[in-house]
């Protein structure tokens, strides 16, 4: 039903027009091409890759958020489902944003305190058995992007 196009090839490097390009024998005008082919290629595939793990990242906060709101007194699945929605927009705004290890506890502790305070009416005693290691796992999730860094 839908038939691939393939890509057209892309232009020469605008160096290849250049004087000194063109003083260079054909060996090492083909070397300084395929560098630039490969170098190429590989910024595609790093921009691919980063693409793809910006929207992995959503994931493992969404799930923290959700166990910490099955760990919490008066769950429901109404507030199990708002903490899988705003897990995942914890962590996707700090994977764009980048933040470390304090700021991703922060924020991700603020949202989970905001979200049980919403659905709840206020937080029991048992919410604070639930917060440190939420705050802990949130703050392990920042340290992976700092460790992860720029390739």
């Amino acid at each position: 039903m839908f038939r691939a196009t393939a890509k057209p090839p892309a232009p020469p490097p605008a160096f290849t027009r250049e004087a000194w390009f063109e003083a260079l024998d054909s060996e090492r005008k083909a070397a300084f091409v395929a560098r630039h082919t490969a170098e190429c290629a590989r910024d595609a595939e790093l921009a691919r890759r980063a693409q793809r793990e910006f929207w992995r990242q959503g994931v493992p906060t969404a799930v923290l958020l959700a166990l910490g709101d099955l760990c919490s007194p008066y769950r429901s699945i109404g507030s199990i489902c708002l903490a899988l929605l705003f897990g995942a927009a914890v962590g996707l705004a700090c994977e764009r944003w980048n933040y470390g290890r304090f700021r991703t506890s922060t924020l991700a502790l603020f949202v989970f305190l905001a979200l049980e305070i919403a659905t709840r009416g206020g937080l029991a005693p048992r919410h604070f058995f639930v917060l440190f290691p939420l705050s802990a796992v949130a703050a392990y999730f920042g340290y992976q992007r700092e460790e992860r860094g720029f390739d």
